[in-house]
């Protein structure tokens, strides 16, 4: 638990406000703690996908087909035990309540944030990489995904190509879509030219007006009637998006599917914007600065320190808590580093822990004991650096690169290294 302040002005400093940030707000928030926010931005969720991922999918049983995905909380228990040395088992094994309270949490979640998701990382949905690739994730943004019976219920579907998005590669999408249906018909979005210095985000301003919408609606009723599933790339826009999303599916009848996004992420700034205006409508107090360095070994008993941002337009030198809550991800407590911002990572350690672990890097040897880069327990999250340091936390994902060819298991991990910090 956390506790309450007494002559601190905070309880608690969260420093980050990415998954894990997120989680430690909601925590923070239910109970009733005095916090705040230190971030300078939404960090590595806004290069979210649109999956919420639970479980690394390449780990999965090769031969197993989307199809017949298995419910999460079972193969998280299959993960956790093929892997003993993975921070989720870690995590999972120093407290084992939240093994059992994990997908509650993660349902609760969407729920805090009222984010219109399919899936509570429970019961498997299916998603598509951007090149079509199905696989499985524990929910996904609402536009994404799909249930796996219905990959079973539908043999015929169209994708609609878009000029210019070659991220988004068509030969090899319509390929991989002929793997799982029988029938794909593609359909080339062209009455309106997007400009090609930036197509994506022109598409994306184009289909914020719900006319544009209607439009592409009726081209896809009009080539390709009664189809039953419709593929495209994450481009119904930003503000109005999920508006836009439902709206296309009224019109056409049909069950519309985006590609995850690849980078600059379409999902990443829709999710941003719907975290924006949750977070101000509850009152979140938030710094948008960056912590400068300090000691790992430091109790920080005069405060944290912040640089750039703050409240009013100027430095705030310090921030007073009883407890700092380093929610960095990759950067495993950013503030450590000897520069002043985030922007480099301070380790390149992978999940596995099994001797593949890579040291920290240069740039933290100054403030980090031989004794603490060597150890294990650095590696692992929620665990401090120093016994001095006996209120500063730490939680996150360290990962190595960013969506579809990430290491699957981001989000789950983040929720999981977060709500350690509260138990």
């Amino acid at each position: 638990m956390i506790p309450q302040a007494q002559a601190s002005s905070y309880d608690l400093v969260i420093v980050g406000k990415g998954f894990a940030g997120l989680a430690c707000i909601k925590k923070a928030f239910e109970q009733k703690l005095k916090f705040c926010v230190v971030a300078r931005d939404y960090g590595a969720t806004a290069h979210f996908s649109g999956a919420f991922d639970m479980i690394d999918a390449n780990w999965a049983d090769p031969g197993r087909s989307a199809k017949d995905c298995p419910a999460q909380s079972e193969a998280l228990r299959e993960f956790v035990r093929a892997h003993p040395s993975h921070l989720y088992s870690s995590l999972l094994q120093r407290n084992p309540q939240l093994a059992s309270s994990l997908f509650d949490e993660v349902a609760e979640f969407f729920s805090f944030y009222q984010l219109p998701v399919m899936g509570d990382g429970r019961e498997a949905v299916v998603v598509f990489d951007p090149t079509g690739k199905p696989r499985v994730a524990g929910a996904s943004l609402i536009s994404h995904s799909l249930r796996p019976r219905d990959l079973h219920e539908n043999q015929q579907v169209i994708y609609v190509r878009f000029p210019h998005l070659t991220q988004y590669p068509t030969d090899i999408i319509v390929a991989r879509l002929k793997k799982l249906f029988s029938e794909v018909t593609v359909i080339d979005y062209s009455s309106w030219e997007a400009p090609v210095v930036s197509p994506l985000a022109g598409y994306l301003r184009h289909f914020d007006e719900q006319k544009n919408v209607e439009g592409l609606c009726e081209l896809i009723s009009r080539k390709a009637a009664q189809v039953p599933l419709i593929f495209l790339p994450p481009v119904l826009g930003i503000k109005h998006h999920f508006v836009h999303h439902q709206l296309c599916q009224q019109k056409t009848g049909a069950k519309v599917v985006e590609l995850l996004s690849t980078l600059p992420s379409s999902a990443g700034l829709r999710l941003t914007h719907l975290l924006d205006d949750r977070l101000n409508q509850l009152g979140i107090e938030c710094v948008t600065g960056e912590a400068c360095p300090f000691a790992c070994t430091d109790d920080v008993s005069a405060g944290l320190p912040i640089r750039g941002g703050c409240q009013g337009g100027s430095d705030r030198p310090h921030l007073r808590a009883n407890v700092y809550l380093l929610a960095t991800g990759k950067y495993v407590g950013g503030g450590v580093k000897a520069q002043s911002f985030f922007s480099e990572p301070i380790t390149r350690a992978p999940l596995y822990l099994d001797g593949r672990a890579v040291s920290p890097s240069a740039n933290m040897t100054q403030l980090v004991t031989p004794q603490a880069d060597l150890s294990q327990d650095f590696m692992r999250l929620g665990v401090s650096l120093s016994q001095n340091s006996k209120n500063i936390k730490y939680c996150g994902h360290v990962l190595a690169g960013f969506d579809y060819t990430r290491e699957g298991c981001g989000f789950g991990v983040s929720m999981a290294s977060a709500l350690s910090c509260f138990s």
